[in-house]
């Protein structure tokens, strides 16, 4: 009975995580026509969080999250490297795309209190949530954040020394986590 239950929960844990991932690859790859090109492997491993689960995961949980959009040059020029380094370092990848969210105000206030430290602030006072933005988390502690793309980006694939070099910042973000 016992092994029954592991195999059912096994199941539908990886189950929702291949959902995920599938969802992701398909979400960014069908705009490759239309943006900068991306190639998603099923391997990778990422999980799309609501604005609720967001919050939990920055004041409790240790990883990655992106808050992205498919649509967004600087998005999909990182993301190939994001999920190299979610990979090498095993830890876990979220992903949260803030647009899909922008009308639930107070969801998204909630998110913004957690990290509004990090976020710039427009003419208006209002803090800036804006895409790509990446954050270290270590246990419900933000350790590292990192916000676009290369410096010297512009808005093509990025070259391999492009990438070499966000690789290397990414992973020194990582490596603050324990």
């Amino acid at each position: 009975m016992k092994k029954i239950l592991l195999i059912i929960l096994c199941l539908v844990l990886f189950g929702c995580k291949s959902n995920d991932i599938k969802q992701f690859k398909e979400e960014y790859e069908r705009l490759n026509n239309n943006y900068i090109e991306v190639n998603i492997d099923l391997d990778n491993q990422i999980t799309y969080l609501n604005s609720q689960e967001v919050v939990d995961f920055l004041k409790n949980d240790t990883g990655i999250i992106l808050f992205g959009n498919e649509t967004d040059a600087k998005t999909r020029s990182i993301i190939e490297t994001l999920l190299l380094i979610a990979q090498d370092t095993d830890l876990d990848l979220v992903y949260y795309n803030p647009s899909t969210y922008e009308n639930n105000k107070e969801e998204f206030a909630e998110i913004i209190g957690v990290i509004g430290n990090y976020l710039p602030i427009n003419q208006d006072g209002e803090k800036l949530l804006r895409t790509p933005d990446v954050y270290f988390v270590d246990n419900g502690n933000l350790v590292g954040n990192f916000y676009g793309s290369v410096d010297d980006f512009n808005n093509e694939k990025l070259t391999d020394e492009q990438k070499e070099n966000l690789y290397y910042h990414y992973n020194l973000l990582a490596k603050l986590i324990k």
